[in-house]
């Protein structure tokens, strides 16, 4: 079994996510552990994202960890399930959409700009979690109202996502455009009022 260190205590990894993020254990509960041990300027990037995301008030997966000594941080794994998962099976409640404005929010008035993918947000108790620990400067012209709203409902931009991912579409929850387009809009006014 492949071990790994951080802050001297060791986990044993159940599965490389991707070349920087593993999903480890210990005494029968999994963690994330990133490790930028070959990546030190991304390990700087991470500390500083985490740095204002808790400045900022972004619910993200709590960071247990920091070890500066092999770049590596251990996190919080949230057993839950995707945006993206959830509106494969069925609308966004609102409590959950509130959530995203309020992340949109708070981001945008720190100057970040967040990935607002629905694979980026994990729910777990109704609560929504950014995921990546990363963020842009803010655009205006790019804002999540802007671009990505269009991806947290049923529409011809998640089905093209679906599709990307090899994964069915639904026929029967596509709208027309005019219909989709009318709710996006009033959700968007709603939280501009």
């Amino acid at each position: 079994m492949e071990t790994i260190l951080v802050k001297k205590e060791s986990y044993q990894v159940i599965d490389r996510i991707n070349s920087y993020l593993l999903k480890v254990k210990k005494e029968e509960k999994e963690y994330l552990v990133y490790d930028f041990s070959n990546n030190p300027e991304a390990f700087f990037d991470f500390k500083f994202a985490v740095k204002r995301f808790k400045s900022a008030g972004l619910l993200t997966p709590i960071v247990l960890a920091i070890d500066k000594k092999s770049h590596r941080a251990l996190v919080e794994y949230l057993d839950g399930v995707t945006a993206f998962d959830l509106l494969r099976e069925k609308d966004i409640d609102e409590k959950i959409i509130d959530q995203l404005f309020l992340a949109n929010y708070k981001a945008r008035i720190n100057s970040m700009r967040l990935d607002f993918n629905p694979k980026k947000f994990i729910i777990k108790e109704d609560k929504l979690y950014y995921t990546p620990f990363t963020f842009t400067n803010y655009v205006r012209d790019e804002d999540f109202t802007q671009k990505e709203i269009r991806l947290w409902f049923y529409t011809n931009e998640f089905r093209d996502l679906l599709i990307a991912e090899g994964l069915p579409i639904d026929k029967s929850r596509l709208k027309n455009e005019f219909e989709r387009n009318k709710e996006i809009v009033l959700t968007v006014v709603k939280y501009f009022r």
